[in-house]
């Protein structure tokens, strides 16, 4: 679920100003990206650690996987603005 705040003061340098912030909250305990669910063999031992950013109209993922072979990888998921909890894989 995302919380969106708008108008958030914000002060740096000695310029105020406002800033739009989102706040992502996570009300239940269920994986955001289950361990195999969008790379498969690339992040089927572990999926965490997702850093998000915005690119246009679309969120990206970033995040630390471990594949069935034993490595550690960095994955990528994408979803639009407009529904924030829907992470496809990033293919490019």
């Amino acid at each position: 679920m995302i919380i969106r705040e708008k108008q958030h003061p914000l002060e740096l340098g000695g310029q105020r100003g406002t800033l739009d912030r989102i706040t992502w909250t996570f009300p239940h305990q269920e994986a955001v990206i289950k361990p195999g669910e969008l790379h498969g063999d690339l992040d089927t031992g572990r999926a965490g650690a997702g850093h998000v950013i915005q690119v246009g109209d679309s969120y990206r993922m970033y995040y630390w996987a471990t594949g069935s072979d034993g490595y550690h990888h960095i994955c990528l998921a994408e979803t639009s603005v407009d529904q924030p909890n829907g992470w496809k894989s990033y293919l490019g």
